[in-house]
């Protein structure tokens, strides 16, 4: 009887460690709005080149391939931005969010319509970007932004 009683409580014990791990790594609809809300502070960031918010939105390590299909790291994005980028308005769309099982890493879709000046000279593009993010201390941090812009139609 004793026996019984040591193996019901082993196993009790057992399932209430595997719920615990299993509920502590899901997802859930607030990891959604957060990956919502990170790419949306990123795009307020890059337009108003509040470079303090990107850092804070992204990872370290982070990297955008612009569509030309040049890497680029933070450093590298600032300086651009800075340059050459006036005037930046964008707006994004059709957001589609995917996070992995455990709620460790997701990536996103969006579409993009931009305009600014390049050099002074005006520029408007639509663009379509995917973009990954991973879970750092709690908190989500995007590690990834590709870009790659759609082809306009011809005017008539």
């Amino acid at each position: 009887m004793k026996r019984n009683r040591s193996m019901t409580s082993f196993v009790l014990i057992c399932l209430l460690v595997l719920l615990v791990s299993a509920l502590a790594g899901t997802r859930s609809s607030s990891d959604e709005e957060a990956i919502q809300g990170l790419i949306s502070q990123c795009a307020q960031a890059l337009q108003s080149q509040d470079w303090e918010m990107l850092d804070k939105v992204c990872s370290e390590d982070w990297l955008h391939i612009s569509h030309m299909g040049d890497r680029w790291d933070m450093a590298a994005v600032k300086s651009f931005f800075e340059d050459h980028i006036t005037d930046h308005t964008i707006q994004f769309s059709d957001v589609d969010t995917h996070i992995s099982d455990d709620a460790s890493m997701a990536w996103a879709t969006f579409n993009e319509e931009t305009e600014y000046n390049f050099d002074g000279n005006p520029v408007k593009q639509s663009a379509v970007f995917t973009a990954t993010f991973e879970k750092q201390a709690k908190a989500w941090k995007m590690k990834l932004l590709h870009r790659t812009v759609v082809a306009q139609p011809d005017k008539e």
